[in-house]
């Protein structure tokens, strides 16, 4: 099954939209992406939370968790190979690597393929598209896609600084 994530730049924005191969919405990502410490929640369009991703703020080496509904929140490690990078849920033994230069990130379950990330970076929004093999749940590889996403793209959300000019000043 193929979903998409359209992060679209708009900062009033928190709610961007998943949708699946036939372009009807399937899931809403909500949450804040500008900063790597902000929660992002998975919810399906009946607004029912499903899934989230947090950052644990007490932890200096920048731990990641996926919080998949009644299960038990999972640690994401994230290994650097030089150009590659592995993320690694040993809980559910999944792990995804890929490199963002190439725009695509490849998710296993063991050593099965489960999952292709490609990520689409325009000039004003990003779109993530995410295709998922066989019957697979999509909440853990969609919250990976955010994950990746907010590890190696600079951010969506940036204010718009009005810069204050004082006329006695200008000469």
């Amino acid at each position: 099954m193929l979903y998409q994530i359209h992060l679209v730049n708009n900062i009033f924005q928190n709610q961007f939209k998943v949708t699946n191969q036939y372009h009807e919405i399937s899931y809403f990502i909500c949450g804040c992406l500008n900063t790597l410490s902000q929660m992002i929640i998975l919810k399906t369009k009946n607004n029912e939370e499903i899934g989230r991703l947090y950052h644990d703020k007490k932890c200096p080496n920048s731990k990641y968790y996926i919080k998949i509904k009644d299960n038990a929140p999972i640690n994401i490690t994230t290994v650097n190979l030089g150009y590659k990078e592995v993320l690694f849920a040993a809980h559910l033994c999944y792990w995804a690597y890929g490199n963002v230069k190439n725009q695509q990130f490849y998710c296993y379950k063991g050593i099965k393929k489960i999952a292709t990330i490609f990520i689409a970076i325009k000039s004003n929004d990003i779109t993530i598209s995410c295709d998922i093999k066989d019957n697979i749940d999509p909440t853990y590889i969609l919250l990976t896609a955010i994950l990746i996403t907010k590890l190696h793209v600079s951010t969506l959300h940036l204010p718009n600084l009005k810069i204050l000019t004082n006329p006695q000043l200008q000469a």
